[in-house]
């Protein structure tokens, strides 16, 4: 499967204005560029919506590029007083 592109299809009815969530795992062989295609919406067999293939960068250590989200933050910053300075200032700007 070296270079195999494998591709999972999944039939989902829905009825109006509900959702459906699915999971996925991935197996990334080793680290670099990878290639992934997200959902594609059809109706009556033709595609009505489609998110734009995206490239996921494997590595062995985690990255964070940028703060989005608490857990970034606790990631990102090396110290305690670092992470409460962080938090404290976040907190005063919300005002």
């Amino acid at each position: 499967m070296q270079k195999t592109k494998y591709i999972e299809s999944k039939m989902v009815t829905l009825d109006a204005y509900s959702t459906s969530k699915h999971a996925a795992t991935f197996y990334f062989p080793n680290e670099g560029k990878f290639q992934h295609y997200p959902s594609n919406i059809s109706e009556n067999g033709i595609v009505v919506a489609k998110s734009p293939a995206q490239t996921l960068e494997v590595g062995k250590k985690r990255t964070i590029k940028s703060i989005e989200t608490f857990k970034d933050l606790m990631m990102t910053l090396p110290t305690p007083a670092e992470k409460k300075k962080t938090i404290i200032e976040l907190l005063r700007k919300q005002d």
